[in-house]
């Protein structure tokens, strides 16, 4: 898996503390119980395979919850949210923004 080029902004400076990402061991992608589509809002167990030749917007609406992390990178992702906690900005909208994390991130 590549991963996307590092992002440099004059603002921001990289964390020392980053653990290395592993997409093999902090992955761990599963399949939603089921999806529905645009085309009729119907639920289906499985996503409709899409033809390789079909270009246009996606007929996805939405799916069931799926696992995305694995449960050995929970506390990762909770340590790097703890940093950045100090990176909080608020508004009446919201209230506990952190953003430019990925300027930060290696």
């Amino acid at each position: 898996m590549l991963l996307p080029p590092l992002l440099n902004h004059r603002d921001f400076s990289l964390c020392d503390d980053e653990p290395f990402y592993d997409s093999s061991h902090h992955l761990d992608l599963t399949e939603p119980d089921f999806v529905v589509s645009l085309d009729d809002f119907q639920q289906v167990e499985r996503a409709p395979q899409l033809e390789q030749s079909r270009k246009g917007p996606s007929q996805l609406a939405y799916t069931g919850p799926f696992r995305l992390l694995s449960v050995e990178d929970f506390p990762v992702l909770r340590s790097i949210n703890k940093r950045e906690i100090i990176h909080q900005q608020s508004d009446c909208q919201q209230p506990d923004l952190i953003r430019h994390s990925a300027y930060r991130s290696k």
